[in-house]
């Protein structure tokens, strides 16, 4: 089984493979609820510790650590944070850009 560290660094090589130009790693209060909102481009998560209620189009899901999770540029998504909060690496990539697989470039 991968560590922490192992899974943080190939979820990052991952991003930087299919064209996402910047990632960070955040944390999250205890219950913090994002709001709806749509932010312009596409956005990859990997949740490193605690969990995430993730809602899209009045649909949930609980994405737990270790999960990922994607959400399309212009998708108008809801997330909500655990009673323990949450921390995780969050990848963007600028609408439209297309992956650049193969490519060893960052």
């Amino acid at each position: 089984m991968a560590t922490h560290d192992e899974a943080l660094k190939k979820f990052v090589d991952e991003l930087y493979a299919d064209n996402y130009t910047e990632h960070e790693v955040m944390s999250f209060a205890p219950n913090w609820d994002s709001d709806l909102h749509a932010p312009g481009h596409d956005g990859r998560q990997l949740v490193l510790e605690g969990s995430v209620v993730l809602e899209v189009a009045g649909k949930t899901r609980v994405f737990e650590a270790g999960e990922t999770y994607e959400v399309p540029a212009n998708t108008m998504h809801r997330e909500v944070f655990g009673e323990g909060g949450a921390r995780l690496c969050i990848g963007r990539r600028k609408k439209g850009e297309p992956p650049l697989r193969g490519s060893g470039t960052r």
